[in-house]
């Protein structure tokens, strides 16, 4: 009889917990609605857009639905860039792998700015061989390969106090006389070195493939929208001034060496 009992408040307290876990998932919907129609409110607030009725007892559905209509309106005006490679990844995984993982995935980005980063992290310069011989030579979290040391003629250690020598050589001197990209010399260093003071700039762009997706810088939208905003429209002469410079490195190798050439010309 004991043991009847016993069984019977087993499967109570089973129902009692799964209740409260249901009403816990879907107060985290409620929650997340609410702070997706909060954005849409405070930025977009005259913009058409569906209500609930057109998802009638699917919360999850339509506050999926109206953030990546939110997003849509913040491209549309063009606040920063979106990173579209992760948050396509995460619709998908939403839509036709694991919705419950999926979901948590879009719902940090309620609290933070999905922003593609255009740091020359180790995904931008990968195919980009001058790029990264330049980051190795003037960033302390780099190394220069030996073969270059030789090459180059660089046969003593490069040093942390080399690197800062020759980083500030590169900011002092005057390139513009050149017709090539490398005229652009100093706003590139200061991008390799993560020296521009820009959001944007300074933070690696990240790649869904190697990178884990949730460790991205904590970017408010209510307190660091402005900032981003900013950052962005300084940033995109300079990501354009980038590209340039990459695709000049890559035509010719000869280019690589005619940047070595210049920036060891200011070797101190």
């Amino acid at each position: 009889m004991l043991k009847c009992k016993s069984g019977i408040q087993q499967k109570q307290n089973t129902r009692r917990f799964l209740s409260l876990g249901s009403v816990s998932e879907q107060l985290g919907l409620y929650t997340g609605a609410s702070k997706v129609l909060g954005l849409l409110d405070a930025h977009f607030a005259g913009e058409a857009i569906c209500s609930y009725k057109d998802f009638p007892g699917k919360w999850e559905t339509f506050t999926v639905t109206m953030f990546y209509e939110f997003l849509k309106f913040v491209k549309r005006d063009d606040w920063f860039e979106v990173d579209e490679n992760l948050m396509h990844w995460l619709y998908d995984g939403w839509l036709y792998e694991d919705a419950y993982y999926f979901f948590e995935g879009i719902s940090n980005f309620f609290d933070y700015m999905p922003i593609r980063f255009f740091g020359t992290g180790s995904h931008t310069i990968f195919d980009n061989k001058g790029l990264s011989l330049l980051r190795g030579l003037l960033n302390a979290d780099y190394l220069l390969p030996s073969e270059y040391l030789i090459r180059y003629e660089i046969y003593d250690n490069i040093d942390n106090k080399y690197k800062r020598d020759l980083y500030e050589a590169t900011q002092d001197n005057d390139y513009e006389y050149f017709r090539s990209p490398l005229r652009y010399l100093p706003e590139i260093i200061r991008v390799i070195c993560k020296e521009t003071d820009n959001v944007i700039l300074d933070n690696d762009d990240k790649n869904i493939e190697v990178d884990d997706w949730m460790i991205y810088p904590m970017l408010d939208w209510k307190s660091d929208l402005e900032m981003v905003r900013r950052d962005w429209q300084e940033a995109k002469p300079i990501i354009k001034k980038l590209d340039e410079f990459m695709a000049w490195l890559n035509d010719d190798e000869a280019n690589v060496d005619k940047m070595f050439e210049v920036v060891l010309s200011y070797d101190g």
